[in-house]
Order: structure tokens, then C-alpha cells, then sequence
């Protein structure tokens, strides 16, 4: 989109794809000058920022939280040093170095990692939304800190001010994809923080991690709210990358699902009208076609605020 009709960038992690190569960092800013220099951009951890530079046994996220400065930090980053059992476990597994960066870094469930404050999460308002950006990858418990801000936030939210409240985190807690199921962060997540989205009325929660497209309908713990006063969960994940798109659907289309798609590349725009109504529209990227010959996907509905139905 031109600078003209766009006032903020929002990516919900993976960013660059680094995986400790911190060239690949350089070469992603430099892509994306032509935009930062003219539009805002926020951004979340994803698992691909966890970047554990095979051999050197400093913390996790450290090119993330130098990289980026992000409104409002809750305070100085608390980063946890990568265990050195990760090490000894490549040494005995025998991998390559960009074996180890790629398919050991970036997984959660081998790295246990502490994220805090700094870029790990935060908030901000911007015309008249209250965005809250969370860190799959950190504690999410209610003795946490990520809780304790998350609980604050939610709680002082003026509705007057800020009538709508979304939330962006990297991996999402409603997945229709067979990938990424059950992973220990996002589940913890889903048990934790889902209470206070739907207790406090958050609008939309957004996130990436698969490579696809997915709307959800206003769900509750599992079930729709056909109140629409619970949010709707958006996945984009189908910004581009070297791996593809997701392989597979779930066995069975769950029936909170709105909407999904793992055939082509886009970004999704929202323009928020009023205080009820926002227009929430997924763009297909212009020379991307279905690889199943089934003809060009978007995805344009108007989103009613179930704050105040």
C-alpha cells in the first residue's frame, strides 16, 4: 500500500528469518527502509527471534531486543541465558550449525526462554484502539509479569477513549492448521490469558506463526459466542517466507472457523469506522494465484465491536 493509505505497520514476529545470521537482519531493514522511514512499525517476538547462535551461551532474543525500541516498555529487558544443556544436546545429536539455528532455535519446546519487558510486550493507543502486544515465548502464568501487565492493561482500558482493544501475539491460541498444534507456550497462553480477553472484552486478537490465513468467529473456550461479545481470532501468517505455505488443514473444520486459506500471499488491512464498526480486509499479493487452480482468495467483512451489543 502507499504511504498515503496506511498509518501504522503492525508484524506479529518472524520478522527477518535471521536465525542468528545477523546479515539476513541488515538485508530486512534495508527491504523494509522504504516503509519504516515513512509509517510506524510495532512488532512482536516470534519463535524465529529467539536466535540461539550455536556455541556462544548468551540470551535468547538478544538481536530482537537490540534491533527494535518499541512506545511505552514496561521496563530494561530481563533476558534469560540459553541453558547449556541446549549446547551439549546439539553436540550430541550432531548438527550442523544452521541445522542447530533453524530447526533447535527456533523451537519453544527445546528452549525454555524468559522474555521480559523490554520488546517482549507492551502498549499503546492509536487513534481508537488500545493495541496490546504479548510474548508467546515467556511465562504467561498468573504469578508472571507478563500477566500482571496484561491484567493492568486490560483494566484501565477507557472505552470512551479507546473503544476498541486488540491484541497481537505471535502464535495463535484458535489454530485450524495440523500445524503448530499443542505447543506448551501457546497452550499455557490459551489457559491463561483467554479468561481476561474475554472478561474484559477484547475486540481481536491477531497473530501469525502459520503460514496461512484464518478468521475466526466470535469464540469462547472453544464454542462460538453467537453474543459476538467474545473476539475473533485472526492468523496472518501468509506474508512470504522460504518455507512455504502450511501443508495441511485440520482433519475437520472446526465450527468456530470463519474463514481459512494456504494457498496464497498476503497482508491484511483495518480501517476502523466508529466506535461500533471496523472493516477488516485480507489482500491477496497481485501476482500470487491458488496453487489448486480454484481462482484468487481475499477475505472483506465489516466487524461489529462487541463491547457494546
Amino acid at each position: 500500500l502507499p504511504p498515503t493509505s496506511s498509518h501504522l505497520m503492525i508484524c506479529a514476529g518472524d520478522m527477518s528469518y535471521a536465525n542468528s545470521n545477523q546479515t539476513k537482519w541488515d538485508n530486512w531493514f534495508d527491504l523494509m527502509e522504504p516503509l519504516t522511514t515513512s509509517l510506524p512499525l510495532q512488532v512482536i517476538p516470534g519463535n524465529h527471534e529467539i536466535e540461539c547462535d550455536y556455541g556462544s551461551h548468551h540470551a535468547s532474543f538478544l538481536a530482537y531486543e537490540h534491533r527494535f525500541y518499541m512506545p511505552n516498555r514496561v521496563g530494561d529487558a530481563i533476558l534469560q541465558p540459553i541453558n547449556a544443556s541446549f549446547y551439549k544436546e546439539i553436540k550430541n545429536l550432531d548438527y550442523n550449525i544452521s541445522h542447530a539455528n533453524h530447526s533447535l532455535c527456533t523451537s519453544s519446546s527445546r528452549i525454555p526462554t524468559i522474555y521480559d519487558q523490554g520488546n517482549a510486550y507492551y502498549a499503546y493507543t492509536y487513534g481508537p484502539i488500545r493495541f496490546i502486544h504479548l510474548n508467546t515465548y515467556t511465562k504467561s502464568s498468573p504469578s508472571s509479569r507478563q500477566y500482571t501487565f496484561l491484567k493492568q492493561e486490560l483494566t484501565k482500558v477507557d472505552r470512551k477513549v479507546t473503544p476498541w482493544v486488540i491484541v497481537i501475539t505471535h502464535a495463535p491460541i484458535y489454530n485450524t492448521f495440523a500445524d503448530h498444534q499443542k505447543e506448551k507456550p501457546t497452550l499455557k497462553m490459551k489457559k491463561h490469558f483467554e479468561a481476561l480477553y474475554i472478561q474484559h472484552g477484547v475486540n481481536l486478537v491477531f497473530s501469525g506463526h502459520l503460514h496461512a490465513y484464518m478468521r475466526t468467529k466470535s469464540v469462547s473456550y472453544n464454542m462460538v459466542d453467537s453474543t459476538k461479545k467474545s473476539p475473533v481470532y485472526i492468523i496472518v501468517g501468509e506474508g512470504g517466507n522460504a518455507e512455504g505455505h502450511a501443508k495441511r488443514f485440520n482433519n475437520v473444520t472446526e465450527e468456530w472457523v470463519e474463514v481459512r486459506d494456504k494457498s496464497v500471499y498476503g497482508f491484511g488491512t483495518l480501517e476502523v469506522y466508529d466506535e461500533y464498526r471496523a472493516r477488516w480486509k485480507w489482500i491477496m499479493d497481485h501476482d500470487d494465484r491458488r496453487e489448486d487452480g480454484g481462482g484468487n482468495f481475499t477475505d472483506d467483512v465489516i466487524l461489529e465491536n462487541g463491547y457494546f451489543l
